[in-house]
């Protein structure tokens, strides 16, 4: 199994896309060259991100740097949604950077 990897092209010639889904998804590994926002709301599942796995339940924010290797597996009930906020590099203050942000992000 190779890793897919995704361009800039995904956000579609601008600097933010963002878009949501109320349906199961399963996204083998693959990496990005942009940073991801992940909003999960009524889902449950799993998030493998560089070799690390992470529930996904209740309510769930993962954020996502290009070099994060992931892969997410949910299952949806009635109502769920998932919100996805793909970024460039372009609207991150340089300070984050500078302070050694490099790690992804999980928050429940």
């Amino acid at each position: 199994m190779g890793v897919v990897s995704f361009d800039k092209s995904y956000l579609r010639g601008g600097d933010v896309r963002i878009h949501s889904r109320h349906e199961n998804v399963n996204y083998e590994m693959h990496r990005h060259e942009h940073f991801e926002l992940i909003y999960y709301s009524g889902c449950s599942g799993v998030m493998r991100i560089n070799g690390y796995e992470y529930e996904i339940k209740d309510e769930c924010i993962f954020l996502l740097t290009p070099t994060d290797f992931h892969e997410i597996s949910t299952t949806v009930a009635e109502g769920a949604l998932s919100i996805v906020v793909a970024f460039s590099e372009a609207v991150i203050d340089e300070a984050l950077f500078s302070a050694g942000f490099v790690h992804p992000c999980v928050t429940y």
